[in-house]
């Protein structure tokens, strides 16, 4: 490598650490901010969905009461045909 493109590299590799060290607060954040939401802990209940999903999924869904039923949730999530 040239001596800039080595310093290219660098600060490239610098940047990708900030952006992971970034990304690993606001997923901390997200996990926090989840768990004050309802159906939070029924969902992490379920094999395979941790906080994150979790998170996702109710910010996703907003307020449950406008499906009348499961199904209809599973519909809108394409669960279930």
């Amino acid at each position: 490598w040239f001596p800039l493109e080595q310093i290219e590299i660098e600060i490239i590799a610098e940047h990708l650490e900030a952006i992971k060290k970034s990304l690993r607060r606001l997923e901390k954040e997200i996990s926090s901010f989840a768990q004050s939401l309802s159906g939070y802990k029924n969902l992490i209940s379920i094999k395979g969905i941790g906080a994150l999903s979790a998170a996702t999924l109710l910010s996703a869904i907003g307020d449950i009461s406008d499906f009348q039923k499961a199904e209809n949730l599973a519909a809108y999530f394409g669960v279930v045909p």
